[in-house]
């Protein structure tokens, strides 16, 4: 006598369902905290290059060095934290997605990176509303008018009286107070920001099960390249954006996109190297470490 096809409610046992989540999260947590290093250090360094602040090699330098002489104080930097926060978050709602339908509709468990317009709406939204506030803090700290140089020796000074301390301190800080209070960000900037990261989570989640059955190397290939190649065209979206913010005034577009031009190859370059562990190498580690702990389930 056959046996009766398993129905939704009996094909995945409520009890495994904690037990998936705890894996989605550390697949998840794993990957962020493997790529936010490299990718932090590679965003701040092409904001303080658009701003004129530090070239792109001189803030990468400098920022490794910090990485590599006192990890516990790069990693305890809000900024490192904002980072890992996006990452973790966009790869959490990836896995979380997965595990879900999974559970609902009672299908074998995706692997990250199929396709589905459930997942890329919700890793969409997670990328981009968690990106925004990285972004906006990031821009703020190391743009044009920001308040946190690229990490360096400091000169030494010479000893000045306590009462010139204090005078230069607070007119350090009320002109930072008046910068700030002046600053906003700009809201087609948010705009661009989105768009540049709506196509780079299509490319990561959606495009690479479009095309593994199609690449040399299936869908770890297609996982490492897809990201890579659409930064490309994403890249002009993600320096306007910077120029809004550091050249608020009046400016013709022709001359924004003649100084874009001149960052476009070294900006691309960048993001493909920020880009390629954030969604590619990520995308793999995620992957393998939430699978590996399905199977032990």
């Amino acid at each position: 006598m056959s046996q009766p096809k398993p129905t939704t409610a009996t094909a995945r046992p409520l009890p495994n369902i904690l037990s998936r989540c705890l894996v989605d999260l550390t697949a998840a947590a794993s990957a962020a905290l493997i790529i936010s290093p490299a990718i932090y250090i590679i965003d701040r360094a092409i904001i303080e290059n658009a701003s004129g602040r530090a070239p792109l090699t001189t803030s990468i330098t400098s920022s490794l060095r910090q990485f590599l002489t006192t990890p516990i104080k790069f990693m305890r930097n809000p900024m490192f934290g904002l980072v890992f926060m996006v990452y973790g978050g966009t790869y959490l709602t990836a896995n979380s997605i997965d595990t879900w339908m999974g559970v609902w509709k009672g299908e074998q468990d995706r692997f990250v990176g199929a396709g589905g317009v459930e997942k890329f709406v919700a890793t969409t939204s997670a990328n981009i509303g968690l990106g925004l506030i990285k972004d906006r803090e990031l821009t703020k700290a190391y743009g044009a008018h920001g308040a946190s140089p690229s990490p360096r020796t400091a000169a030494p000074t010479r000893p000045q009286p306590p009462s010139s301390i204090i005078s230069s301190s607070i007119s350090r800080h009320m002109s930072t107070a008046a910068a700030a209070q002046q600053r906003r960000f700009p809201p087609m900037a948010y705009v661009l920001f989105t768009t540049r990261d709506s196509l780079t989570v299509f490319s990561s989640f959606n495009v690479p099960a479009m095309i593994a059955p199609y690449a040399p190397g299936g869908l770890t290939c297609a996982q490492l390249l897809t990201p890579c190649v659409v930064q490309f065209l994403s890249t002009p979206f993600h320096l306007f954006g910077l120029s809004l913010y550091n050249e608020p005034g009046p400016m013709p577009t022709s001359q924004r996109l003649q100084k874009m031009s001149q960052l476009y190859l070294k900006s691309t370059f960048a993001r493909i190297g920020r880009i390629l562990p954030a969604f590619g190498v990520g995308g793999v580690v995620n992957r393998k470490v939430r699978n590996t702990g399905l199977e032990a389930i």
